[in-house]
């Protein structure tokens, strides 16, 4: 369902609040910046507004989602310092869900950047997406689904965010990956795809940006400037002028494989191996 980034609610979200209908859990798929803060604080306001139509910004929920003033909402915020959200932080969050709202009919807990969610945490969370306290809602924001396990995706309403777009300084580590690529080293391959998958929900999401970045170098052979910048310039050329047309193909076909399996639960330490020999045998053949 799209979100238009003006802020207004999707015509079919408005139906099911206007029936009553709220979502338990729901995931806005937009990049950070002001467009998607406003998309949170109208979805906000129209899980707690008493007015209709929802939101209707005159009643004193309304009021007070919006002047960031309300006692039952409450937002993890994202730590530019703290690389992943981690377990505790979850378990908080489920600890605090059973205390009962003080002015509202129900409360409302809002998790910025989710992505940031390690494996441990996302499992934490899929237990209170399964057992949800009455009177609870989740409000979960990231550029993608993709960083999501496949059990919590499933109890996630998706919204995806209009008419913006990302802006995401490259990781290092889909760097140190393109890098270890154009060396074709076995070494180098082994550590930096273990580093790639060392966390489950993180590496889908650093899949989805090796993903791209082969796609980059694939642009960046034909001389197309249309790229997405998921790797650093310099990482990218690399392995562009090392690798065939036919090569990133299969490599990115590799990819695609290897977050499928990863998204089946598969294991980390064999699976980063297994990627590493299997994109060793595709450099070595033109």
């Amino acid at each position: 369902m799209q979100f238009s980034a003006a802020g207004a609610l999707p015509a079919e979200l408005a139906a099911r609040f206007a029936q009553g209908r709220i979502p338990h859990a729901v995931l806005l798929e937009a990049p950070a910046g002001e467009a998607r803060e406003r998309a949170v604080r109208e979805l906000t306001a129209a899980i707690v507004c008493t007015g209709s139509p929802r939101p209707c910004r005159a009643c004193v929920h309304c009021r007070k989602v919006f002047a960031g003033i309300h006692p039952d909402v409450s937002v993890l915020e994202d730590d530019p310092k703290q690389r992943v959200i981690r377990v505790d932080d979850i378990r908080r969050i489920r600890s605090d869900a059973y205390i009962r709202a003080n002015e509202a009919e129900c409360r409302v807990f809002i998790l910025q950047e989710a992505q940031r969610m390690n494996e441990e945490a996302q499992n934490a969370l899929l237990k209170l997406l399964e057992e949800p306290p009455a009177g609870v809602h989740l409000l979960l924001t990231a550029p993608s689904r993709a960083a999501f396990l496949p059990t919590v995706r499933s109890r996630l309403a998706m919204l995806r965010l209009s008419g913006v777009q990302a802006v995401r300084a490259p990781d290092e580590r889909v760097d140190a990956l393109l890098t270890a690529l154009a060396s074709g080293e076995r070494y180098a391959l082994l550590r930096t795809s273990a580093a790639l998958l060392a966390d489950r929900a993180e590496g889908l999401r650093l899949l989805g940006d090796a993903k791209a970045a082969l796609r980059d170098a694939a642009a960046d052979k034909l001389g197309l400037e249309n790229r997405r910048g998921a790797a650093g310039e310099d990482a990218m050329r690399a392995l562009s002028a090392r690798v065939t047309r036919a090569q990133v193909l299969r490599l990115t076909a590799l990819v695609d494989e290897t977050a499928r399996r990863l998204g089946a639960n598969a294991n980390q330490q064999l699976l980063s191996a297994w990627f590493a020999l299997e994109a060793q045998e595709i450099l070595s053949r033109q």
